[in-house]
């Protein structure tokens, strides 16, 4: 597969469906506390990350949030101050942990619509030269909610093991980062194949242990997060309005990265031999 083509054709679609980075940047700013926290913390800051392939690419791809003063384990958690979410303040007020988990779940509901519309309306884009964003939502949400509760989950796992056990937290967290390798198509075959949230665990797993273009496109995926995290980083240590501006800019980068994804995912199938079903007839509006 050439990747040079990937890109220049993931740019190209990019630039036409600029509208739809206002998802990424709705995601973003939907973590206000983390967004203050970048732009109060003291000293410069600079730094690389390596992401792996999301469906839904934001600021947080890029610029990593800091951890409350004092360190541990907390819970970064949307809409949350994570200074109320040490671990010895769960323990020792249940309330906020439940806080915590009713606001997570209701971010699980507010990210999996947005996913939904946004990475339909993508690969409608693809095969139409249109979309409709709503009609996208109506017609993913459920699946992409279901697999969010499900990465959910996992995180809660991982934060009821690191209450009895740290060793089992790294256990946990080199397992999940072997399963997301294996499981990362899920969400893009979900409305590049429009298929049941099972079927695409499995149609990915079977990808993704069946050739080596899945994991060459996670290694050019996070070459591509770590040479734009290092302007964005860079870029939100000039304050509020230097954060405001990294959320901006990461929202395109992550529109492309979101578009390139969705290329590959059609490129893989039609490379196997598998039809990705046409979104032709769904009825659209938007950028032409």
């Amino acid at each position: 597969m050439q990747y040079g083509s990937l890109v220049s054709d993931a740019l190209s679609k990019t630039a036409r469906l600029i509208p739809l980075a206002l998802v990424p940047l709705v995601a973003s700013l939907a973590r206000w506390p983390d967004v203050l926290a970048v732009a109060t913390k003291p000293g410069v800051n600079f730094s690389v990350k390596f992401g792996l392939p999301h469906p839904l690419a934001d600021l947080w791809t890029f610029v990593d949030a800091p951890s409350p003063e004092g360190g541990g384990f907390y819970v970064d958690a949307p809409f949350v101050d994570p200074s109320v979410a040490r671990e010895g303040e769960l323990l020792a007020d249940p309330q906020v942990l439940g806080a915590i988990v009713l606001t997570l779940a209701g971010y699980v509901l507010f990210t999996g619509v947005l996913t939904a519309g946004y990475l339909g309306s993508i690969d409608q884009f693809l095969i139409a030269r249109r979309y409709d964003f709503l009609a996208n939502v109506r017609r993913y949400a459920v699946r992409m909610v279901a697999l969010q509760t499900v990465l959910l989950g996992s995180f809660l796992l991982v934060f009821g093991a690191a209450l009895v056990a740290v060793p089992l937290v790294i256990l946990l967290v080199a397992v999940g980062f072997v399963a997301w390798l294996l499981l990362y198509l899920t969400p893009f075959l979900v409305v590049v194949a429009d298929e049941p949230l099972l079927a695409a665990f499995r149609r990915s797993l079977r990808l993704t242990t069946s050739s080596v273009e899945p994991l060459a496109f996670v290694v050019v995926y996070a070459l591509l997060v770590a040479a734009i995290s290092l302007p964005m980083s860079a870029l939100a240590n000039l304050g509020i309005g230097g954060v405001l501006a990294a959320a901006a800019l990461a929202s395109n980068f992550g529109l492309f990265l979101s578009v390139l994804a969705v290329i590959f995912t059609r490129e893989l199938l039609a490379a196997g031999g598998d039809a990705a079903p046409s979104k032709g007839d769904t009825p659209a509006t938007g950028a032409a």
